[in-house]
């Protein structure tokens, strides 16, 4: 009969965010504003850690995405000060931003 042996056990409590390579957060270009742009540095600041972050603004005007030569969407990857500690308040804290995450494994 088969035998399964384990070299190595990990707790699941918090395995998803531990393996966390970056995190894609999407949101609305007519929805940012200087306020909004606060609040998401507040929530990076509050929820600082290793993980880097990219944000993609969508329904950027015709004008601004030609100019960043893409067709509707601006993809920016943040400085290495920004980046964060995954988890569900991180996540909590910017769903009330309507925008969109994910993680990348």
């Amino acid at each position: 009969t088969p035998e399964l042996n384990a070299l190595d056990l990990i707790p699941l409590d918090g395995i998803r965010e531990k393996k966390v390579k970056t995190i894609a957060l999407e949101m609305s270009y007519p929805s940012v504003s200087d306020s909004s742009l606060a609040k998401l540095r507040e929530i990076f600041e509050t929820h600082a850690g290793e993980v880097p972050v990219m944000v993609r603004l969508t329904n950027v005007p015709p004008e601004l995405a030609k100019a960043a030569g893409s067709d509707g969407h601006v993809q920016l990857k943040l400085n290495h000060h920004f980046r964060i500690q995954p988890g569900q308040p991180f996540t909590a804290a910017v769903t009330e931003l309507n925008a969109q995450l994910q993680y990348l494994f």
